[in-house]
């Protein structure tokens, strides 16, 4: 059995506890709702007429039991925002999941509200105690408006804080008692199942739900919260489900390779592009990051090596493929070199040190009664001749192994194939050059 080493660390699992609750709020929204993924606010924001409610995850999975202290930041992140936000309305809910503590609210004390504003950590001091109560004395003023403040900067703060500690006045009164809920919120496997179920509430086929719309509505969140631009995060229901239902590609990403089901993702993944890898004179041509893929230089040779021993063995029939690396000009002579040790023959474009692009793109002398190609395979480092070049000669397919394209490619009339896999045993077995499912540990 193949196997894939993979880094599950409550990190990356935190971020899928927020895009399902993302998801979740999302579904159960009007059309006259605004969510924005990564909010201004916080982790996701809820936009109504002139109502924000802003909500933020904490995924605690490796701490079982409750707290307060291990609430302070977040706290202390909505209360900085209410004491700066007169001129509009915002609600804030904090989700927390401890596995010891069952689904509830809680409310905070005047007593717990004191006990964090008294906090000793010279960061949470600095960053937001200083922005909540500024100090009265000028020259400590002065520090704490400064954007970076060295650890004598933070112990002057500490110092002031302590001789002038904080009170609860009505402002943090009325955020304590009317602005903020605090929910001890559900496991992941019941946050996750919650958004399937309301899934399939719209009417989606269960089996097209955990094949193909649950895994995509995850990586288009998580699309969504890595855009910079504010009113690119944001997204209604109605729009949503329109973008969800119109593609049937599973998304295989760093996320959706996350997902518990990922071996029946990528199994799925391989049967949606089975038709077209089965027809002989289809023109292809990858795309690949290679920060992405572990070990591809040790691994592209014999990729290359199978690929061609598979896919462009019928003089006849077939044609090169194309590959285009993220990578130097150097790094693909060294694995033409490689190659061409291997009795693999591959065209890079070059005559001495300077490319052609007409060269690159040449059709291979062929011999069809012998069973000889001239060469079987197209190889270039990506760069602005690459990519006008590939414009100029487009595949039918085009494989991208990598979560974006940029967007100097032409796409119109490709058919485009996302795969941003993590190695080169997902890369084959979704291309079928090899028949185990890989297995992620």
């Amino acid at each position: 059995m193949i196997k894939i080493s993979r880094v599950a660390d409550s990190t990356i699992k935190g971020f899928l506890y927020q895009f399902n609750l993302t998801l979740n709020e999302l579904l159960i929204s009007d059309d006259d709702t605004i969510i924005q993924v990564e909010g201004v606010i916080e982790d996701v924001d809820i936009i109504k007429n002139d109502r924000i409610v802003a909500i933020q995850c904490k995924y605690h999975e490796e701490q079982d039991s409750y707290t307060l202290s291990k609430m302070y930041k977040p706290i202390l992140q909505m209360l900085r925002t209410h004491i700066s936000s007169d001129d509009i309305q915002i609600d804030y809910v904090l989700y927390a999941y401890f596995p010891t503590e069952i689904k509830r609210n809680i409310k905070l004390s005047e007593d717990d509200m004191l006990s964090i504003l008294c906090t000793e950590n010279l960061d949470y001091i600095s960053k937001y105690i200083c922005k909540i109560s500024p100090p009265s004395i000028p020259e400590v003023f002065e520090i704490s408006k400064k954007e970076r403040k060295s650890q004598v900067d933070k112990k002057a703060l500490k110092d002031y804080y302590e001789a002038n500690p904080l009170e609860i006045n009505d402002k943090i009164r009325l955020f304590i008692e009317e602005r903020l809920t605090i929910s001890f919120a559900d496991s992941f496997e019941t946050v996750e199942q919650s958004a399937k179920d309301k899934l399939i509430h719209t009417g989606i086929d269960d089996k097209d739900v955990e094949e193909i719309f649950y895994p995509n509505a995850i990586h288009k969140i998580a699309q969504l919260s890595t855009n910079s631009d504010d009113k690119t995060r944001k997204i209604r229901r109605r729009n949503f489900l329109q973008e969800l239902l119109s593609v049937k590609k599973t998304a295989i990403s760093r996320w959706t390779r996350e997902l518990k089901n990922y071996k029946q993702l990528i199994t799925s993944r391989r049967n949606q592009i089975s038709t077209n890898l089965n027809q002989n004179n289809r023109k292809r041509y990858f795309l690949i990051n290679v920060n992405n893929i572990e070990n591809l230089f040790d691994d592209i040779v014999m990729f290359i090596k199978d690929y061609t021993e598979i896919y462009c063995h019928k003089p006849k029939l077939h044609d090169p493929a194309l590959i285009c690396l993220s990578s130097s000009d150097d790094r693909i002579a060294d694995i033409a070199a490689r190659l061409y040790k291997k009795s693999v023959e591959v065209e890079i474009g070059y005559v001495g040190c300077t490319f052609f692009p007409e060269r690159l793109m040449r059709e291979p002398e062929r011999k069809v009664n012998d069973n000889w190609m001239q060469f079987k395979m197209r190889l270039c480092s990506e760069n602005e001749e690459t990519i006008n070049t590939i414009n100029d000669n487009k595949p039918d397919d085009l494989f991208i192994i990598n979560d974006r394209i940029d967007d100097r490619y032409d796409l119109q009339d490709i058919n485009v194939e996302y795969l941003d896999v993590k190695t080169i045993n997902e890369l084959k077995f979704i291309l079928k050059m090899i028949k185990e499912v890989p297995v992620i540990e």
